[in-house]
């Protein structure tokens, strides 16, 4: 069995749990305290956090810390996708997952500013580059 197939069988075992279904779909719509799911499902708080655990591993639910008013931080799980599809491809079990707007938007900001950084880098690079005074793109002195 390869890896591929591996994930694609411990997915539709994290699947088959409701708790862990439970979990994921309510984090979905708001961010929750582990003690918030606890009393949502009447489940102890240990058993929360194995299954956040568990679908943390295949970045499905992360973690943020809050405050709340009297200045006491507690941990809060989101869901970090906004779709999971299982399906078949050339006779395999196959499985595609959606990351969550937010996060799908950070990450295209954070490579659009990557973006700019390349092309900023390779401008000042390409103006050392055309120096005449005998020294390389760093200032250095050329051998040859």
């Amino acid at each position: 069995m390869s890896d591929d197939e591996r994930s694609v069988d411990e997915l539709l075992g994290l699947f088959g749990d409701e708790l862990t279904r439970g979990i994921l779909l309510s984090t979905s719509e708001t961010p929750l305290s582990a003690e918030e799911l606890s009393d949502r499902f009447a489940v102890s708080r240990t058993t929360v956090y194995r299954r956040v655990k568990r679908l943390g591993r295949y970045d499905l639910v992360h973690e943020a810390v809050r405050t709340d008013r009297d200045g006491h931080h507690y941990r809060v799980f989101e869901a970090a996708v906004d779709g999971i599809t299982f399906g078949i491809e050339d006779g395999k079990l196959a499985v595609t997952v959606s990351v969550a707007g937010d996060l799908a938007d950070g990450f295209e900001g954070f490579m659009d500013g990557m973006e700019a950084s390349v092309d900023r880098v390779t401008r000042e690079a390409g103006d050392r580059a055309d120096r005449t005074d005998g020294t390389d793109t760093w200032g250095n002195p050329h051998h040859g």
